[in-house]
């Protein structure tokens, strides 16, 4: 809310601007009320601006859960002119405190490198709301073994095993109810991990933030909060689906209709967008908040510079990460570690 205090509140005024926080803690109650107040335009905005805040009120709602609160209205002067916008944030820290006491997470590692085993276990250990790791194992006898004994919740799995693969292992348990994230040095078998519905796919040497990003997804469907999310968010995209995207310039913004964006690059704190007719935009804000925006839309983050439009893409040529090519004949570089996501789209 304090971004969207900065983004939809002042940047517009094209002007300095303040924003004031507050927090307090009421003892009695056991909750944290937080206050946000911006001098910015106020919430006579634009309609887009409007459906993004609602859709952050409801989904925070759904994340306070019960008796959590979150409210958005006009601050206004003496003279009745808005002034800005107040957000307030009713935040009950007792359902922190239930979700702390929930059932640990069980995890099971199964690789053949002890080395790679524990460097993994000491991850884990450093993630929030790290799982109890109740077994490891080295091949498909003992992985197995173990999955049946312990019964973990997820497993990180690699691919190449001493007696096979992991993807033998997961063939003799088709009843298989945990969860799997696949950590492995072999970038080829990203599809097939995909077939097997493995909710992750990191490449060696482990990134702790891919790390941290796949356990949080596994962490997200554990709850009935979490289930709920998805359910909605597949009732907004099926009735509410993006159709376009207001870009910010200098005199103003322009309306882009998806469809006409081929690709958007990164350049430090702007993304240029590159559209099927030619024309180039640069807006002022970061190729990682379109990432946001448009993941769920047919977009796909390809490289660290790269968001591309799927419906765009004529051709890939493999390499270690390898090369797309769009319909206008634009070429670009796939990231070795974003190339498995890529490859999903085309999975099916």
């Amino acid at each position: 809310f304090v971004e969207n205090a900065i983004w939809h509140g002042i940047a517009p005024r094209n002007a300095p601007g303040k924003i004031d926080i507050f927090i307090r803690y009421e003892e009695e109650q056991h909750y944290l009320h937080g206050r946000i107040e911006d001098d910015g335009i106020g919430l006579q905005a634009p309609l887009k601006i409007e459906s993004h805040r609602s859709q952050g009120v409801r989904i925070t709602r759904e994340r306070l859960g019960p008796g959590g609160n979150v409210n958005i209205s006009n601050r206004f002067g003496p003279d009745r002119q808005v002034e800005g916008v107040r957000t307030e944030l009713i935040i009950p820290l007792h359902n922190y405190g239930a979700m702390a006491k929930q059932e640990t997470i069980t995890a099971l590692i199964i690789d053949d490198e002890p080395e790679a085993r524990g460097l993994l276990r000491r991850m884990l250990a450093a993630l929030p709301g790290a799982p109890k790791l109740v077994g490891e194992a080295d091949d498909i006898s003992s992985g197995q073994a173990a999955i049946l004994q312990h019964q973990p919740q997820l497993i990180f799995l690699d691919v190449q095993l001493k007696s096979g693969t992991g993807f033998d292992l997961l063939n003799l348990l088709p009843s298989l109810e945990a969860e799997v994230i696949f950590v492995t040095a072999y970038d080829q078998y990203a599809l097939r991990a995909f077939d097997f519905a493995a909710i992750g796919y990191l490449l060696k040497p482990l990134n702790i933030r891919e790390l941290r990003e796949a356990y949080q997804r596994f962490r997200d469907r554990q709850t009935p909060q979490g289930h709920q999310r998805l359910e909605t968010l597949l009732r907004d995209n099926q009735s509410q689906r993006l159709e376009h995207i207001v870009v910010p310039n200098q005199s103003g913004f322009r309306v882009i209709k998806l469809p006409e964006i081929l690709y958007l690059q990164g350049e430090v704190n702007y993304t240029r967008f590159f559209l099927s007719d030619g024309t180039k935009l640069l807006a002022s804000k970061t190729l990682k908040e379109y990432d946001r925006l448009l993941s769920d839309n047919g977009f796909c983050r390809i490289h660290q510079r790269y968001l591309i439009n799927v419906k765009h893409v004529i051709s890939y040529q493999r390499g270690e990460g390898g090369t797309v090519k769009l319909n206008n004949g634009t070429s670009l570089d796939v990231s070795r570690r974003r190339k498995a996501a890529f490859l999903h789209y085309f999975s099916a």
